[in-house]
């Protein structure tokens, strides 16, 4: 091959190959790689707060403050020791049962346990709950259907005073326990009978007694002393304050319960992170399922204790209780009639249980 022919040759191979190039698909181009993932924003420690939260009850046995207890427990368990509501009664604070509501109010204290008779002065229409046998044998239902009834009115009431409603629950019934024997409950003239507001005096008033006011920690020696021959309140006060020693005649009258409302205030509430808000709320509804659940048992168990503490268990002759029923109507409209936030509850509840 000449050389003429091999420079042919290589020019030809050398447009083969620029020609085979041109066609060729062009390798991908590699995609990119992944930015990483931006590390998250590092959230803010809950802060550590601290409530204080007072009960009217006179002692931490009372099942009703074991219940409310729980709550605390909970709340701190839950925000891992962050949220702290301590638990102090009335008088641990020098506070009494009726200045409780105005401590809430101006945030002295955070959160408040409120017997509704306790807080009457403020809130007048809550003692709807004690017009006599308005409530029934089913306590907790009659119970919740009065605060279903006015729950608006008392809504705008609590709002005024810059507070609101956590949680609500029904104490035991009402019975009475005497030294002396009561032959006639609808005739109780020379017997004086410790009441603790206007409502329960208008009722031992009503059938004939002389009503005594004082707060249930000092019946024990006022029975002891003369100064009452009976009492009025729930079984379960009247074992914790050992009533049984003193007084051995215990007679059913299945009068209303104190009903609790344990409130709290807003500013106290506006202030927590929504964290504990939510828990706190939630650990409310437990409450009050707690208390359904415990309040039939503990009736039972303190009327078992007193039986077999020696006192006599007296259901009164249906004849008799009638009378009694029939003696302490007129204090409904009385009461309706006291002002317009009674009559406001009063139509309320009325409506509600159908009169």
């Amino acid at each position: 091959m000449n050389s003429r022919k091999l420079l042919v040759v290589m020019v030809l191979l050398l447009l083969v190959s620029l020609l085979a190039a041109a066609c060729a698909k062009p390798a991908p181009v590699p995609a990119p790689a992944p930015a990483p993932t931006p590390a998250p924003a590092p959230q803010p420690s809950l802060p550590e707060v601290y409530w204080t939260y007072v009960t009217s009850e006179a002692t931490r046995q009372e099942w009703n403050v074991a219940i409310t207890a729980v709550l605390t427990d909970n709340v701190r368990a839950r925000t891992n020791g962050k949220f702290n509501i301590v638990l102090y009664l009335a008088a641990e604070m020098g506070i009494s049962n009726q200045a409780l509501p105005k401590a809430v109010s101006t945030r002295a204290i955070d959160m408040g346990w409120h017997a509704h008779g306790h807080i009457a002065g403020i809130y007048p229409h809550l003692n709807v709950y004690s017009l006599p046998f308005l409530v029934g044998q089913d306590v907790i239902a009659d119970g919740k259907k009065i605060e279903s009834a006015i729950h608006k009115i008392t809504e705008r009431e609590f709002s005024k005073q810059g507070v609101s409603q956590g949680a609500f629950f029904a104490q035991t019934p009402v019975q009475l326990i005497s030294k002396k024997p009561i032959e006639d409950l609808s005739d109780l003239k020379g017997l004086k009978v410790r009441a603790w507001d206007e409502n329960t005096s208008a009722i031992v008033k009503s059938l004939k007694g002389e009503p005594v006011v004082m707060p249930v920690t000092e019946t024990y020696p006022a029975v002891q002393r003369g100064v009452i021959d009976a009492v009025l309140t729930g079984v379960p006060a009247m074992f914790t304050q050992s009533l049984q020693e003193q007084a051995k005649k215990l007679y059913i009258i299945n009068l209303a319960p104190a009903f609790v409302y344990i409130l709290y205030n807003n500013d106290s509430y506006k202030a927590l992170p929504k964290e504990y808000q939510d828990i706190l709320l939630d650990e409310f509804k437990l409450l009050e399922k707690r208390a359904v659940e415990a309040q039939p048992a503990a009736d039972k168990k303190s009327v078992d204790q007193m039986v077999a503490a020696g006192v006599e268990l007296i259901t009164p002759p249906a004849d008799q209780m009638q009378r009694v029923r029939t003696q302490v109507k007129p204090i409904w409209e009385t009461w309706a009639a006291g002002g317009p936030l009674n009559k406001e509850a009063y139509d309320a509840t009325m409506k509600a249980f159908g009169y």
